[in-house]
């Protein structure tokens, strides 16, 4: 993945962090532990974004290693 790619968007008063490629769009949904969803295509099966919830309190407390399936990603900070 590249991170020019990925687009991000923040809701600070949820702290929710919303991650995607491209324009968002419909996609199936797989939760992983840790407040962690990953959104895939479901026509192409490729990986196209993510969801953490209780963002900024995770990264705070070095809770976020790597994303699942997005290993390459550098999260970014509020």
């Amino acid at each position: 993945m590249i991170k020019d790619t990925f687009k991000y968007d923040y809701d600070k008063e949820a702290d929710v962090l919303y991650a995607f490629i491209g324009k968002p769009k419909p996609a199936k949904s797989v939760d992983y532990e840790n407040g962690i969803v990953v959104r895939i295509d479901p026509n192409s099966g490729k990986y196209i974004g993510f969801t953490i919830v209780d963002y900024m309190k995770r990264k705070k407390r070095g809770m976020l290693k790597k994303i699942p399936h997005f290993k390459q990603v550098e999260l970014p900070s509020y």
